[in-house]
């Protein structure tokens, strides 16, 4: 008498649904810190690509605008950014200065040592970079120091380069 009919539509019962969310709730639970430390890692190589992308701005702004443009940074402070040394007298350009986000921090590697950490780099009404004694940009996060982007300058070639240095 309580036969089903054959065209009955099997369903979940609450134990099973139960079962099931239990065992998605066990497996977020064990993924969740190792996506915090790709969100992380995404982080800083964001931010070496935006520091990258304001230095073919500048150089792309020096040779339209016949000028001469500085990409200044300033480790103490975690802030960089662009301004014309020609027509703008020192003026910072619009739209042109960042600031780190908080955990990261930019450390500048340099041929000699000197007081002052800040640097530039500067491109000609040509194209061409001269940047005196860099060697190299860190962006570091201070969080998780593993990954660390580099930005190397390439005078042959007038731009920055991007690498990534493993830090363990």
């Amino acid at each position: 008498m309580n036969a089903r009919p054959s065209s009955a539509i099997r369903t979940f019962t609450l134990i099973e649904l139960t079962i099931v969310l239990l065992v998605v709730g066990i497996l977020l639970g064990v993924a969740a810190p190792a996506l915090r430390g790709f969100a992380r890692g995404r982080e800083t190589v964001e931010e070496a690509r935006r520091l990258l992308a304001l230095s073919r701005y500048a150089r792309s702004e020096a040779v339209s605008r016949a000028d001469v443009v500085e990409l200044w940074l300033d480790p103490e402070t975690g802030s960089y950014g662009l301004r014309s040394l020609l027509r703008g007298a020192g003026e910072p350009m619009a739209a042109a200065t960042e600031i780190m986000p908080e955990g990261l921090s930019l450390v500048v590697e340099r041929e000699e040592s000197t007081a002052d950490e800040s640097c530039s780099l500067t491109w000609g009404p040509d194209g061409s970079l001269d940047c005196a004694d860099l060697i190299a940009i860190h962006v570091l996060n201070t969080r998780d120091p593993a990954d660390c982007p580099v930005l190397l300058p390439d005078p042959q070639r007038s731009c920055l380069t991007i690498a990534v240095e493993n830090r363990e």
